[in-house]
């Protein structure tokens, strides 16, 4: 998952410490003031571009490249392909927050993947693309679909395969291309500093009524994923217009798992049995199964029980961080339901003068959202060993 950054905080600092969690990377933002000034009156700007000089790209921006052989003049159709550059997860110290996956932005393979070739089966620089490999569907795990953007001097790209055996694009893999960055219209980033460790910790108050249907949510994290992690209804060209990127929020609350009432006055200890399931997936409020078998192309899907629509996928990448993350917050769970373990509980006041009891386990919610505000999907991790009661 993706974290954010001012551009301007990292061109200035040195010694950059990454971090050591998997799945993760940074996405930049501009906030240098020649930005600032770009019009959104149409989704891909024509005209207002403004060249790139260094390393790294911005991510709320799509880049225009343009490259022109040595002695034309003009810069042909073929010679020029707007694209959106995606940080690639996990780079090593030694990449500089360089390696990308370079997204097609505009054309009939919107959305796709440029691939670099193998060596000996792609086309060559003289080819002028002939012999390019097609771009592909997303997949993180696929290191041909990994480049490494070189800065020769200032202004002046190319790109490098990742893979040993990989070739660039022709376009791509040319020296040198200069880039334009231009403002999307549905590109609006904002502050996303990842988990809130501290806050984590700590653990939301019980200070609500029994009866309240709503526990109070605390956000102890947020990030961004862009839209090749997702897959939904309507395909690549219908996510690109709607948004370049997903929120992703972290969130704790208390859910309720037994409550009972001194009806008579006398019970004075109360014991809670309760099945629980550890977790739970959630599309559009329904509640939507798991399907473990279509994971070929590196996406898990999720669609409801009731039917079998093609439901929504998500990246293996997005999904083996949460499952992480929880792990390393003490969930601990399965595809099974879970017992919570027998709780009893007696009455510290006088007089038996309890009117309820509740018990409740602690919930750490994803919420994925697009950025018109729509939630795509929710996913519940329920830590069965953090519970805690409450009288009234």
């Amino acid at each position: 998952m993706y974290t954010t950054r001012p551009l301007s905080t990292f061109r200035g600092s040195h010694g950059e410490r990454r971090s050591e969690e998997p799945f993760s990377a940074s996405l930049f933002l501009d906030d240098q003031s020649e930005f600032n000034i770009l019009s959104s009156s149409c989704c891909w700007p024509k005209n207002e571009k403004t060249p790139l000089k260094n390393l790294p790209f911005p991510q709320d921006r799509i880049i225009t490249i343009k490259y022109s052989p040595q002695g034309e003049k003009n810069i042909k159709r073929a010679n020029k392909a707007t694209v959106f550059f995606v940080p690639v997860l996990n780079q090593p110290s030694s990449a500089s927050f360089n390696r990308y996956h370079v997204i097609v932005a505009k054309g009939r393979n919107k959305g796709k993947v440029y691939v670099c070739s193998k060596e000996g089966i792609g086309g060559c620089c003289s080819c002028r693309g002939e012999g390019d490999v097609k771009p592909r569907p997303f997949d993180h795990r696929d290191v041909h679909q990994q480049m490494e953007i070189v800065c020769e001097k200032e202004g002046l790209f190319t790109a490098k395969s990742v893979a040993h055996d990989g070739q660039p694009p022709w376009l791509l893999g040319s020296k040198y291309w200069k880039a334009y960055a231009s403002k999307p219209k549905n590109c609006h980033l904002s502050e996303a500093l990842g988990l809130r460790q501290p806050l984590r910790s700590c653990l939301p108050d019980l200070n609500f009524p029994i009866h309240a249907r709503d526990c109070p949510k605390v956000t102890i994290g947020e990030w961004y994923c862009p839209f090749v992690f997702v897959k939904e209804a309507g395909g690549l060209d219908v996510q690109m217009k709607r948004a370049l990127y997903y929120e992703m929020t972290l969130e704790q609350f208390w859910k309720e798992i037994y409550t009972c009432e001194n009806n008579s006055g006398e019970e004075r200890t109360v014991e809670v049995n309760a099945l629980v399931e550890s977790k739970a997936v959630f599309v559009d409020s329904k509640e939507v199964g798991q399907d473990n078998k279509r994971r070929r192309d590196g996406f898990i899907w999720f669609a409801p029980f009731e039917s079998k629509p093609k439901g929504v996928g998500l990246s293996l990448a997005i999904w083996e961080r949460m499952i992480w993350e929880q792990k390393k917050g003490g969930w601990i769970g399965d595809d099974e339901d879970e017992e919570v373990e027998r709780i009893v509980r007696e009455f510290g006041g006088e007089n038996n003068m309890w009117r309820r009891f509740a018990c409740y386990i602690l919930v750490e919610r994803y919420v994925l959202k697009r950025v018109d505000g729509s939630l795509a999907l929710t996913f519940d991790f329920r830590h069965l060993i953090k519970f805690r009661t409450k009288w009234e």
